[in-house]
């Protein structure tokens, strides 16, 4: 049986019984609420004892998400979807 382990904000845990990875995108002290995220987005509070109930294992990697989310420029996803290179003939008129 795993140890309880300290919910560390940005973190990756393991969740044997379950299959799920969760992230922990915030701990709040005061009301000892933990909320994590998981893979696919979703979001969940556990009080700290839940938590701890949990037996997750910490993890050294994130999952395969690709680059962390950015905003790109006008001028960046022009580039990067080939529309820098599109004229106004390559549009029928409509």
């Amino acid at each position: 049986m795993p140890a309880s382990v300290e919910p560390v904000k940005g973190r990756w845990y393991y969740h044997p019984q379950t299959g799920r990875r969760l992230q922990v995108t915030w701990v709040d002290k005061g009301t000892e609420l933990v909320e994590a995220c998981d893979e696919n987005g979703h979001t969940e509070f556990y009080p700290q004892a839940e938590w701890h109930a949990l037996e997750l294992e910490p993890q050294t990697d994130a999952p395969l998400l690709g680059e962390p989310r950015r905003d790109l420029s006008n001028e960046e996803y022009r580039r990067a979807t080939g529309w820098a290179e599109k004229s106004p003939d390559d549009f029928p008129d409509g």
